[in-house]
């Protein structure tokens, strides 16, 4: 059996992260899509970006309902909290930026970060910069309510 590995995403030309592309969109879209017609026998069919925009809250909501609530729910409440933090920021935030939402010291913020780090939810693209491993998860905490 042959074990897949996957290229660290820390600093120095790794994996492009925004919230303006779709690609977690694009992959569920183009999971779903293919789940649905994979025994049909039908003939493929091709994702337009008008479908992907029509298709987007649909999308979302599936994402938000599975993928990114299976990662919520692994964090305890303090966690959540500096991730809903973070997020508040965007899709990554510096340790100065956290320090001033949270009212905290950095000494303070840095074992709930190691934790987040431990369960694969945050990781560190460089120096002082927290960011989360799942694209749009950002967005998914601040369109979600605690």
């Amino acid at each position: 059996m042959r074990r897949q590995t996957c290229a660290k995403q820390r600093g120095g030309g790794g994996f492009a992260r925004s919230s303006t592309v779709l690609g977690v969109g694009v992959i569920a879209a183009v999971g779903a899509g293919g789940m649905a017609s994979a025994n049909t026998g039908k003939p493929p069919v091709s994702i337009s970006m008008p479908d992907l925009r029509r298709l987007r809250p649909r999308i979302l909501a599936t994402l938000d309902a599975g993928f990114f609530r299976a990662r919520y729910v692994r964090a305890s409440p303090q966690e959540r909290l500096l991730m809903r933090n973070i997020a508040s920021f965007g899709e990554s935030a510096t340790i100065e930026q956290l320090q001033q939402a949270s009212h905290k010291r950095n000494n303070e913020i840095q074992p709930t970060v190691s934790a987040l780090i431990q369960k694969g939810l945050v990781y560190r693209p460089e120096r002082a910069r927290i960011a989360f491993t799942a694209p749009m998860f950002g967005a998914f905490l601040n369109r979600t309510p605690n």
